[in-house]
């Protein structure tokens, strides 16, 4: 079963660096609402995969070995997003670049996903994801 959820995990994992390394709108759009349209059409045409990406995530609190590959995982994850976010190429982010830009953005992107999985009737759309992150940042 570990194996079967790691083999999930790792598919997630693949589709989220489908998601997040989508070409920008060639319009000139705002790059934020462009990384955040492409993670939400992720959400909702690979549903499957996202649920199953939870499911792990429960499932990790009770097989230490599941829970240590997650937790491997994250380091990865957040230096992913703090690349993503700054535009910096992954190796050359400083430690407390990927903890603080990193985190912030793993704890937004897993926000988003509960709500888009939960009630997509309510869930915030990218222009909204936008506006809220900018007004946070005042």
């Amino acid at each position: 079963m570990t194996a079967a959820m790691l083999g999930a995990m790792e598919d997630w994992g693949d589709e989220i660096a489908r998601a997040l390394a989508g070409e920008p709108e060639q319009d000139g759009g705002d790059p934020v609402v462009d990384f955040w349209r492409r993670v939400i059409h992720s959400i909702t045409t690979h549903r499957e995969l996202w649920l199953a990406s939870v499911e792990v995530m429960i499932q990790a609190e009770h097989n230490p070995h599941l829970r240590a590959q997650l937790a491997g995982g994250l380091q990865a994850g957040r230096r992913g997003m703090a690349a993503l976010a700054t535009g910096t190429p992954e190796d050359q982010l400083d430690d407390r670049t990927v903890r603080t830009v990193g985190s912030a953005q793993m704890a937004l992107m897993s926000g988003v996903v509960t709500q888009w999985l939960t009630d997509p009737g309510s869930a915030p759309g990218p222009e909204e994801i936008a506006e809220g992150v900018r007004l946070l940042g005042r």
